[in-house]
């Protein structure tokens, strides 16, 4: 569930071939079943890019937009933040496309912690 300009290259290592736009690799596992809190960790291994954001989405929705992040108004299908703090949010207009959250570079590990009632 990716892209068409994103190759997975070995053991959850994905690279962009193309820079131009913005693209989606859904990675599992898939949060959006069952209550409760779901927690999920991101190690940024390598980045060549300031922009690789990471996060939660809704795959569906993502899908019927060919994975394409379109980033200037809500309803993207997304709820991320970026290495340059980027926060961006499928619903709240006050979050999306907002430096509010913190910065991440190679060798951090990024935990996501939701509730999902």
């Amino acid at each position: 569930m990716k892209h068409q300009d994103i190759k997975i290259l070995d053991n959850n290592i994905v690279k962009a071939i193309n820079s131009s736009g913005y693209k989606f690799i859904i990675m599992t596992p898939n949060l959006e079943s069952g209550s409760g809190t779901k927690k999920i960790a991101f190690r940024i291994k390598e980045s060549l890019s300031n922009w690789v954001a990471v996060g939660m989405c809704h795959p569906k929705i993502v899908a019927s937009k060919n994975y394409g992040f379109s980033f200037n108004s809500i309803g993207h299908g997304a709820y991320m933040v970026s290495a340059n703090g980027g926060s961006w949010s499928h619903t709240k207009a006050e979050h999306n496309n907002s430096v509010k959250a913190f910065k991440f570079v190679k060798g951090d590990i990024i935990q996501v912690i939701a509730d999902m009632t």
